[in-house]
């Protein structure tokens, strides 16, 4: 495994690796709450901004890309690799790809964008 880049005590906001599925099922946890592994009160703290922000936890509320309605994101990314998610109760997508530095976040709604148009129209 290659060294972290983050000093130690930024390790567990900024080095945690998942498989895809994983990642997928935790996007999914974090915006419908199932199961139930923190109470509500410890869940709306963790996504509820400061007074006056929109940023609360490592996540904001923002639009489904491609089919609307509300949803929770998550992006960033380390070494090249970039990862975003998009979820809401009945859907999760999480985009990866790898880029040579910023400034193309706008590829992972795109990629979720189509990744959801299809899961909706298959339905």
């Amino acid at each position: 495994m290659p060294e972290n880049q983050f000093p130690p005590a930024l390790t567990p906001a900024a080095s945690v690796r998942v498989s895809f599925s994983d990642f997928a099922h935790f996007a999914a946890w974090v915006s419908s709450g199932e199961p139930k592994l923190v109470t509500a009160e410890t869940r709306n703290r963790l996504q509820t901004p400061p007074s006056g922000g929109s940023y609360a936890g490592g996540m904001w509320m923002t639009e489904m890309p491609g089919i609307g309605g509300k949803a929770v994101c998550h992006c960033g990314h380390m070494g090249g690799l970039f990862v975003v998610f998009h979820a809401n109760p009945k859907i999760a997508s999480v985009a990866v790809f790898i880029t040579a530095d910023g400034g193309w976040e706008w590829v992972g709604d795109e990629i979720s964008a189509a990744a959801l148009k299809a899961a909706a129209w298959k339905k």
